[in-house]
Parts: structure tokens; sequence; C-alpha cells
């Protein structure tokens, strides 16, 4: 079994100690990655599907270098994908190193361990929705031709819809769909890995499981159906990939006082 981490929404502000709503992002994804550390396995992928920064300044993604490396340190692939908070031609310049792409979307694959990773960029510069252009979409059809012995994993900001998150209904996903359905159908793709909603969720896509992760930065409540709620929990998920199958759990970043109780199981 292949072990991955699934982060996303980390909403990184420009210096340690920054906050937004009462809360510091920066020490959000660092309590993260010290959990990461804590697991008996190191998580042979880490992705982290878009909102990397909360702005898109400079410094924003100087720190989120800062976390990257970390997550390096442990051992781990880690794969960015960029969201709708994210500014592309200051990611390329910080991040990257790039001059040149300006705002361009930014998609990638590479193959580790035989396993394809593919990042979209459903990006859309000024606006909460996501979508994909003829280019990209050119581009995903070209990659998902290509062999893939382990099969293929497909990462996103923006979830196909429906939305989870009912009073925002399906202005805040993915629009035009079917193009990316009609794409994926088939093509041995375990399952696409979003984020954006802050809440996690677990879907089904032209047969494909769609699996969003807990923000980072705060959660948006479920329940909350006339209205968004963002709540304070934080957390994200981890995945375990083998024999063709993908199984998903959300990890939830209690601290001490967040602990209603702690009890050992009865050995039976």
């Amino acid at each position: 079994m292949t072990l991955i981490a699934h982060l996303s929404d980390l909403h990184v502000m420009p210096a340690a100690g920054d906050r937004f709503h009462g809360i510091d992002p920066l020490a959000r994804a660092r309590r993260a990655i010290s959990t990461l550390y804590q697991l008996p396995e190191v998580p042979r992928i880490v992705f982290i599907t878009g909102d990397l920064s909360d702005r898109g300044e400079p410094a924003s993604y100087r720190a989120l270098c800062e976390v990257v490396a970390e997550l390096e340190r442990l051992g781990s692939r880690v794969v960015l994908a960029l969201g709708n908070h994210d500014d592309r031609a200051a990611f390329r310049r910080v991040v990257l190193g790039q001059t040149d792409g300006g705002d361009a979307p930014w998609y990638h694959s590479t193959v580790v361990d035989g396993l394809q990773v593919i990042v979209l960029d459903s990006s859309v510069p000024g606006v909460s929705h996501g979508a994909l252009d003829d280019a990209q979409l050119a581009w995903l059809a070209a990659q998902l031709a290509e062999p893939a012995p382990a099969g293929r994993l497909v990462a996103l900001h923006h979830p196909p819809p429906p939305c989870p998150v009912r009073a925002l209904g399906d202005g805040f996903v993915l629009r035009q769909p079917t193009a990316l359905a009609t794409l994926l159908h088939g093509c041995g793709v375990h399952a696409v890995l979003a984020g954006h909603v802050h809440m996690p969720s677990t879907g089904s896509f032209a047969g494909v499981p769609v699996v969003t992760a807990p923000a980072l930065a705060y959660a948006i409540d479920p329940l909350a159906l006339t209205m968004v709620r963002g709540v304070a929990a934080s957390g994200f998920a981890l995945g375990w990939l083998g024999a063709g199958s993908l199984v998903t759990t959300p990890v939830w970043l209690a601290t001490a006082r967040d602990v209603l109780f702690e009890e050992r199981p009865t050995p039976r």
C-alpha cells in the first residue's frame, strides 16, 4: 500500500503570526507537518490542492517554500496545484524560479513509482468558480494516452459539481465539467483530489471517485444551509492506494483542549 497525504487551502499569509479571522494559517500548516512527522510511515506523495496563499503576495510564497522544504525533508514528493486565491505570476517567480509564463494556467504531470500524477489548473483569476480551457483539456487527453502501470491520480482545486456547500449552489465548483468527464472515463484514474470547499467530501464523477480534503486554514460548516459558516477546525486527509483501490480518511488536528475524552479499547 502507498500512503499519500492530501492537504488543501493553506491560505498562507506573508509573515509568521499574520492572521485572518483570528487564524494563523502558517502555524496550522506547520502543525499538519508536525503530525505527518509523527506517522509511523512517510507519505510517498503529499498533495496540496490549491489556495496555497491567501492573497498571492510574493512573501506568502516564500513562506510556502519553507513549508514545502519541510515536507521534502520528511522524504515525501510534494505536488502543488493552484487555487483561486493564488497569483500565478508570483507563484512562478518565487516558487518555481520562472520569469516567463505570467498568468497562463500552470498544469503538470509526473510519474511516481509507476503512478501517473496529473495536476490541473482550474483557477480563473478574479472569480471563485473553476474552469479548464481547451488547451489544458487537449494536454490532458495526451497525458491520459500515456501508459500508467500503477494507474493515475488527478488533482485540481475546484471539484466538479454538485457543490457540498448548499448555500453556494454550483457557482463555487468546476464549470462545464462534461469535457473533463469524457476524458477521465475509463482511463484508470483512481480518484480526483480537490479542495476549495473547506470540508471533506466524497462523490463520483464519470465513474471516478472525487475526494475533497479538509482545509488547513479553516473549515466550512456543512450544516449551515442558508449561509457560509467558517469554523476554526483544521485538517487534511490520508489515503492508502493499493490493489487498484484508494481508501481515504480525514484527519482533524485537535489540540489538547479540543479533546473531550480518550478511551483505550478493551481487548477482545
